[in-house]
Formats: C-alpha cells, structure tokens, sequence
C-alpha cells in the first residue's frame, strides 16, 4: 500500500494569522535580504488531504509531498500586507543581523534557512488545486473572517 508523507511549511488561517501578532502586539518585523518563506493555508492543508486520500488509486509509490501555496515570500512583505488591508502603518523593520542578538537560539535557527519548497507534484502531477495560491489569497480570507 503507498505511504504518503505531508510536508508542511508556515501554517496560517482564520484565529492563526500574522493579524493576530499584530493585534496581540506581539509583532517582529525582521528584514533579511534575499530571504522567502512558504506558507499554506489550512484550508489548503485539509482540502489537499482529503483529496489525495479520495485519489489514493492513482498512487503507485511512497511519496513526500510538500503542501505549500505558489510563492513563497518574504515576512516583511506578508506583515506589510497585513498592515495595509488593516489601514495601519507597519513599524520600521529591524535588520536580522541587529535583531539576531535578541533571538532565542531556535529562532535563529529559523532565520538562518530559506524555506521555499515546491508544490509542483501536488499541483501539477496529482492535480489538486490551490483555494488560496499566494499568502494574499489566504490573508484576505482570514481579515474577512475575522
């Protein structure tokens, strides 16, 4: 019987989303050059499941499948866009290298990596569709419905 495994990147949705770091005020906006993160939708990650388990005839091996949205950002640009549906000016970023410093050593580690992976065997080769296929898809839902 295939094995499928879900990798999963930065997971946001309704109650689980940068606005409620903002809200809270428990934001970071940290600025590293040339660095992106993906993310996906949980609407995405449950969908996404639910359809590979009702095409798992089509599986023929064991697989790693990553469930991930198309583009892979930065966190400064997610938290700006977040600002701007919310009409409030987003804080001055700080560098990563001046805030390293004051990151635990798990955030750093965090910080030292890109964490852009493809979505290309679930979209492309299994077919599943993305619900929200960029972080401003997603995060317009979640400002609607919160």
């Amino acid at each position: 019987m295939p094995v499928q495994i879900f990798r999963l990147p930065g997971i946001y949705g309704p109650g689980r989303s940068t606005f409620e770091a903002i809200k809270n005020k428990k934001i970071r906006v940290i600025l590293k050059k040339a660095q992106v993160f993906s993310r996906v939708h949980v609407a995405d990650i449950t969908n996404a499941i639910i359809y590979l388990l009702q095409n798992k005839d089509s599986l023929k091996f064991h697989q790693i499948i990553n469930i991930a949205d198309d583009e892979p950002s930065s966190q400064v640009e997610v938290i700006q866009y977040c600002y701007d549906l919310l009409g409030l000016k987003m804080p001055n970023p700080i560098l990563f290298e001046d805030a390293k410093k004051e990151l635990s050593p798990i955030a750093q580690s965090f910080w030292m990596e890109n964490r852009r992976v493809s979505n290309k065997l679930l979209c492309e080769t299994l077919g599943y569709k993305l619900i929200y296929k960029n972080y401003k898809l997603g995060l317009k839902n979640c400002f609607l419905n919160s």
